[in-house]
């Protein structure tokens, strides 16, 4: 939901390659915000993505949570506190649980959960681990229409 994209494209000039991490040289550029949670954006079309999520997650007595991580060398000091912070902002009533980290993301699963993600690491563990995982693209209006197809066959 947080154009976290935005942000390093404004700093760096570019993005890194899907499933790849940034160089050392470049984090430690990244590093610098330390405040870099708070001030993300969002994606064009991202809340109404979520308001879609929560009305068929109502209509189901499902619950909604963001499931997201702290980097890897837990090298952003604000990093809880501003992505806590930040869905509150946009997504008021969403709690925000932490992998922590995004490799942990897994150990979150339990049978049917789902979880929409973008990285396919990420949604092959959660799926060996016994839940449904949706790798989202970008397009919200696709990982919408994935999880309506995943919803009606558990109908």
């Amino acid at each position: 939901m947080a154009n976290f994209d935005k942000f390093v494209m404004d700093l760096l000039g570019y993005l890194s390659k899907f499933e790849e991490t940034f160089c050392q040289d470049d984090w430690t550029k990244i590093c610098k915000h330390q405040r870099l949670y708070s001030e993300l954006s969002l994606y064009e079309h991202s809340q109404e993505f979520v308001w879609k999520i929560l009305a068929v997650a109502k209509l189901r007595n499902y619950s909604v949570k963001f499931l997201t991580a702290v980097p890897r060398g837990n090298d952003m000091a604000w990093c809880f506190y501003d992505k806590i912070n930040w869905a509150s902002q946009h997504f008021p009533g969403i709690p925000v649980w932490f992998g922590p980290y995004s490799a942990d993301k897994h150990k979150h699963a339990l049978p049917g959960d789902i979880l929409i993600d973008d990285r396919v690491s990420n949604i092959t563990n959660w799926n060996q681990a016994g839940g449904v995982g949706i790798l989202h693209r970008g397009d919200f209006s696709q990982t919408l229409v994935q999880l309506a197809e995943i919803l009606s066959r558990a109908d």
